[in-house]
């Protein structure tokens, strides 16, 4: 049985000229440099989309890697002009990812701040 072969950025971005389908698990995660040196925050966005359906197609919805797949497309979709939709997405996803992962783990984001008349 041959591993997968996990799918380099560079032909992740030119597949964005071939009819999408839904990428697998083994696509790369996190923002990539080449998208930030391109200028294209939607292609970006619209990829991370692509990739995050793959994932919880793949993986489930609640896997950690799909996770980071559902935080790098609230990140890309900010970075795309849309800072509403990004922070409902990153509020959507906290508590899962706290349920998830654990409330201490670094990748959930700052500590939490206690709530107004709560000291």
């Amino acid at each position: 049985m041959q591993p997968k072969r996990v799918v380099p950025t560079r032909t992740a971005i030119a597949a964005l000229s071939k009819p999408p389908s839904p990428p697998r698990a083994t696509q790369p995660t996190g923002p990539p440099t080449t998208w930030d040196n391109s200028g294209s925050a939607g292609a970006a966005r619209d990829l991370h989309r692509q990739v995050l359906a793959g994932r919880q197609h793949d993986l489930g919805t609640e896997y950690p890697d799909t996770l980071t797949a559902g935080a790098d497309l609230a990140y890309w979709t900010g970075q795309a002009g849309d800072p509403a939709a990004a922070r409902d997405r990153f509020a959507a996803l906290l508590p899962v990812r706290e349920r998830v992962l654990g409330a201490e783990t670094p990748t959930c984001g700052a500590p939490r701040l206690p709530e107004p008349g709560r000291a």
